[in-house]
């Protein structure tokens, strides 16, 4: 997997872009801000790579 990314599509809105394998995915933010979508981008990497131990639990609690 490659480190995702935030593209802009014709919509307007931010979407996270990643592949896994030869696959694209994407994921939308929701938003049309990006300040809004770079901090959607932040917890989704948090969620998604943070390991299950009591530092990253309480990491993520602190950053949100």
């Amino acid at each position: 997997m490659n480190f995702p990314h935030l593209e802009r599509h014709r919509n307007g809105k931010y979407y996270i872009h990643w592949t896994v394998g030869r696959r694209s995915m994407r994921e939308s933010t929701r938003t049309d801000e990006q300040r809004t979508a770079l901090i959607a981008l932040a917890h989704w990497i948090l969620d998604r790579y943070a390991e299950n131990d009591g530092a990253s639990d309480a990491a993520r609690k602190r950053v949100r």
